[in-house]
């Protein structure tokens, strides 16, 4: 171990903390802060941060942990920041000369980003995250350049016109309390957008899945494209890509990375409103879109693009009597179409296991478990309640085929 001392950063390890740290960071926080009166000589408080950030780094950012030099942030930070999957996607779509990250926060998306580009900036407004991050980056071997301060009056002093300039707003108000939409974040992109354009070549904003996309896609004037990523099909955030040309039709893109195959949808507003829906029957195959699809809203553009005709207007399920391998989502045989009262119903599923699915139906998941007593921990058998065109309930006992 070592002793993580730098004057020019807040937080400082002894070699006694080194070691408890290393001794108790598998253990529950909680219960190492109970030790707290049996060592007067250690700072609990930034212990804990340590701790915590170990572990959640673990899961979230492996190469983070597996570096002993790492300091971690206060959890908001960690709970805010890219997971290292998205900022390697990210790290993908943008590439010159130069690149400035003007929110910077742990720096996990300008680490990536900047291994496509000459060079590179950071900029963090908070003092400690910042020194954190700069001691952070140099562990890791980077030569980005760090600044502390606001990045927005950075970006005056840059002189030449940038290739990127990438920002993640930060989403809590002056109470700490999460916000979602663009005019309520910080730096209010809506305001600045025209000034960060005229500034690089593309401007990208990340922003949380809760956003409303319908509505930012109205406020912002220079979107040139907008990414909608999950991460084995959960929605991690969502990317504008500005330009300085105004185009009518962005295009969106709807991506699933962490899966064995990365599946994208691309399309425009105008071809989905455009679009004619194909609907049907339950047929031998059940297809649900991945979760960036679903949040993209295209609906209508499934059933044009793939062979499969859906069940119902607000079902968002698609089905068809042949498998259809390419498909962008989950896609479930049909084994039983289920019928009958509540007792019958809770016969049927007792002994076994099953995992739900609703769409479109009058109960939620939870609820539907305790009215039938329907056990989970399935891997691959899966229950569906949805309805029809016609409003009828439908509950298809089904079992995954990916």
């Amino acid at each position: 171990m070592f002793s993580m001392v730098d004057p020019k950063i807040n937080i400082s390890f002894t070699e006694e903390e080194l070691n408890f740290i290393a001794k108790h960071e598998t253990m529950n926080l909680a219960e190492i802060a109970l030790q707290r009166n049996k060592y007067n000589s250690l700072r609990f408080d930034k212990i804990l941060q340590q701790i915590l950030g170990k572990q959640k780094a673990k899961r979230k950012l492996p190469e983070w942990y597996a570096n002993e030099k790492i300091i971690y942030p206060a959890s908001i930070s960690l709970e805010q920041c890219s997971s290292i999957e998205t900022a390697r996607y990210k790290s993908n779509l943008v590439s010159g000369n130069s690149l400035i990250d003007i929110t910077g926060g742990m720096g996990i998306d300008v680490y990536y980003m900047s291994q496509n580009f000459k060079k590179a900036y950071y900029c963090e407004i908070q003092e400690e995250l910042a020194n954190i991050t700069k001691h952070n980056l140099k562990q890791l071997g980077s030569k980005i350049h760090c600044h502390t301060g606001n990045g927005i009056a950075y970006l005056q002093h840059i002189e030449e016109e940038l290739s990127c300039i990438y920002l993640d707003p930060a989403r809590r108000d002056n109470l700490n309390k999460k916000v979602y939409q663009l005019e309520d974040c910080t730096p209010n992109i809506i305001e600045i957008e025209t000034d960060l354009v005229s500034k690089s070549q593309t401007v990208m904003v990340k922003c949380a899945p809760m956003l409303d996309i319908n509505l930012a896609l109205k406020q912002l004037k220079h979107i040139n494209s907008l990414y909608i990523v999950s991460h084995n099909n959960e929605c991690k955030e969502l990317l504008f890509i500005l330009s300085k040309k105004q185009i009518a039709a962005p295009k969106i893109i709807s991506v699933n990375i962490g899966t064995k195959m990365t599946r994208s949808f691309e399309f425009t507003q105008q071809e989905e409103q455009d679009c004619i829906t194909e609907f049907g029957e339950v047929q031998k195959y059940i297809y649900l879109p991945n979760a960036s699809i679903l949040k993209a809203g295209a609906f209508k553009l499934i059933s044009k693009r793939y062979p499969v005709s859906k069940l119902a207007t607000n079902s968002h399920l698609y089905c068809s009597d042949e498998i259809i391998d390419d498909f962008p989502g989950r896609i479930f045989e049909v084994k039983a179409q289920l019928q009958g009262n509540q007792k019958k119903l809770k016969k049927y599923f007792k002994g076994i296991k099953r995992e739900l699915i609703t769409r479109n139906y009058p109960l939620n998941t939870n609820q539907l478990k305790e009215k039938l007593q329907i056990k989970t921990g399935s891997n691959t058998d899966y229950v569906i309640f949805t309805q029809n065109r016609a409003a009828e309930k439908i509950i298809l006992d089904c079992e995954k085929i990916r």
